[in-house]
């Protein structure tokens, strides 16, 4: 057998034993897209779900941050302390504060929206796509604006509280008698 028959006859091998394994693949290739719409949508309410939780979670520790500092304010306020950049941080620190849950907002709207699309209509494709693209950058926003918000608090709410600390002799708040 020289080599041209032996390549021939590979190649006719080659393609009779391929056909079947071709055919197989082609058959299955719309059962795996179905499967990875179905995780896809899968996925898409997780996230939602999750992103709600977190959005009370972190809500609710940034409010309770803000009153315990509004109290703190008022408190030391009423002991003759000079406040007035604290009051200017607690102002900062609420719209921060907004900002964040805007932002969660924002994503959970988008999250909401996706998950009422049909994953596994291919007429939306374009519009999952896009929309993941969206909801992976109002994440990533989301996720800046909390960590300013933190340093905000860690770095200048510190500072300011411990240069409160630091006056000496407060000034008694002049009360009216009569």
């Amino acid at each position: 057998m020289n080599l041209r028959s032996f390549v021939l006859t590979g190649a006719t091998v080659a393609t009779v034993a391929l056909t079947p394994v071709t055919a197989l693949a082609q058959s299955t290739v719309p059962a795996r897209r179905g499967e990875r719409a179905a995780a896809a949508c899968e996925k898409i309410k997780e996230h939602l779900g999750k992103a709600r939780v977190e959005k009370g979670n972190h809500v609710a520790r940034w409010d309770k941050l803000t009153n315990r500092l509004s109290n703190l304010v008022n408190g030391l306020q009423k002991k003759g302390y000079d406040v007035t950049q604290l009051q200017t941080d607690l102002g900062t620190a609420n719209t921060m504060k907004a900002t964040v849950a805007t932002d969660y907002s924002t994503l959970t709207n988008l999250l909401a929206t996706m998950k009422g699309l049909s994953c596994s209509d291919p007429a939306t494709k374009a519009t999952l796509q896009s929309d993941a693209a969206q909801a992976k950058v109002d994440f990533q926003t989301m996720k800046s604006d909390m960590g300013k918000l933190r340093d905000f608090f860690q770095t200048t709410i510190k500072a300011d509280l411990q240069a409160v600390k630091a006056q000496k002799s407060p000034t008694p708040t002049p009360t009216i008698t009569q």
